[in-house]
């Protein structure tokens, strides 16, 4: 935390005038930015107060978000992509009540849900090599009694090839613990295309002549009323 602050103070020196933290973080390498992220995931599991979980979300969204080196700070400004993926989960956490019974489209409640749902950022790292080590970032998880949920928020609303990363999300973490038996769930969410069609479409099909295990592995995107999200978001 005292990186991000003195690190902002000194790219906004000319328009903010703080005082930096002094503390000394001279022995930790910001430029590994990718363990620098698992550890903050890591830490966000084991806290439970709602004033740490905010901390700890915020710093991840610094980090996934600056280019750090040995000499410059980079901060990126496109963060719409950001904003619209804490929109979206703010959005499932509150209407979202499951999937039809072929898994196509997502449904939601006219109402907010009480209690909540909690969707989260979760980190997997099924990776065991010994050099390099590769880990699943999912936008919006979440673990039920039978149901899973893998769900990743696209900021455009026009997708025009296969999403990959969508897919090895599934493959690579249906072998989990706690995701065997349960019905896995995977959906590409986008704002509401502006030339009118339908609140979903399928993105992806498995064919059954590649489906030995005889799985409906099916991807949905799934367009959300940018409006109505923005309007819930504020309001939260």
């Amino acid at each position: 935390m005292a990186f991000a602050i003195d690190s902002t103070i000194d790219l906004m020196k000319y328009i903010i005038k703080f005082d930096k933290t002094g503390i000394d973080y001279s022995n930790i390498d910001f430029s590994k930015k990718d363990i620098i992220l698992k550890k903050l995931h890591k830490y966000s599991r084991e806290v439970f107060k709602d004033k740490d979980k905010m901390l700890i979300k915020n710093l991840i969204i610094f980090f996934k978000n600056i280019d750090g080196g040995s000499q410059n700070l980079y901060i990126k400004a496109n963060t719409f992509s950001l904003i619209w993926e804490e929109m979206v989960e703010n959005y499932l956490n509150n209407y979202f009540i499951g999937m039809d019974s072929k898994g196509q489209y997502l449904k939601f409640s006219d109402t907010r849900l009480k209690p909540k749902l909690n969707f989260e950022n979760r980190l997997f790292i099924p990776d065991a090599s010994s050099e390099n080590i590769y880990s699943l970032e999912l936008d919006h998880y979440l673990n039920e009694d039978e149901n899973v949920y893998i769900f990743d928020s696209k900021y455009y609303n026009e997708i025009s090839k296969l999403d990959y990363k969508q897919v090895s999300y599934y493959y690579l973490t249906r072998g989990f613990d706690s995701h065997l038996g349960k019905n896995i769930y995977n959906a590409l969410i986008t704002p509401q295309s502006v030339n009118g069609r339908g609140s979903f479409k399928i993105h992806f099909r498995l064919k059954n002549e590649f489906n030995n295990e005889n799985r409906d592995f099916v991807i949905t995107e799934q367009y959300l009323n940018m409006k109505k999200v923005m309007k819930e978001y504020i309001s939260s």
